[in-house]
């Protein structure tokens, strides 16, 4: 384990916590957005390790950004909406998150909603990537991949800086 700061982890959880308090900004308080970033980048830094430890191929963490923050934002929506907010974003029969003296209705919507989101992904990512698998289009030869896919697909390094061969 090193211990030293990464720019590129550092960047994806701060997107973590924009993706996951986007959804809610207008009906949640301020100090529930702080909360919810600092919360979105654990979340990001776990689903992330857990990524790698699966080894499931995320090379730009897209689901840990985007997945785990886009579902922990929806949640957060059905804990600490607050009903001023909902009022006057015209939804005034909406009952309020959990923890802000609503009950489970608002968190029971949002996971229903969460719940339709992913069967949705999943079945949209098996329609286009299922067919590509199965007639090898969709990985590369080991060679390429070794080498890089900008070195052979467009016969350059988009890194040059990290090239040890020049």
């Amino acid at each position: 384990e090193t211990n030293f700061w990464c720019l590129d982890r550092m960047c994806n959880a701060v997107l973590c916590a924009l993706v996951a308090v986007t959804g809610g900004c207008a009906v949640i308080d301020a100090w529930c957005g702080v909360l919810l970033g600092v919360v979105a980048c654990v979340v990001y830094e776990l689903s992330s390790h857990m990524m790698v430890r699966f080894r499931l191929d995320d090379p730009v963490d897209g689901f840990a950004v985007h997945g785990c923050g886009g579902a922990l934002g929806i949640l957060w929506i059905g804990l600490f909406a607050k009903p001023s907010h909902l009022a006057t974003m015209g939804y005034s029969t909406c009952c309020p998150g959990l923890f802000m003296g609503g009950g489970f209705d608002l968190l029971g919507v949002q996971l229903v909603g969460l719940l339709y989101v992913i069967a949705i992904t999943v079945v949209a990512g098996l329609l286009v990537f299922l067919p590509l698998s199965l007639t090898g289009r969709l990985k590369v030869s080991l060679l390429d991949e070794l080498a890089g896919l900008d070195v052979a697909k467009h016969g350059g390094s988009a890194y040059p800086e990290w090239d040890k061969s020049v």
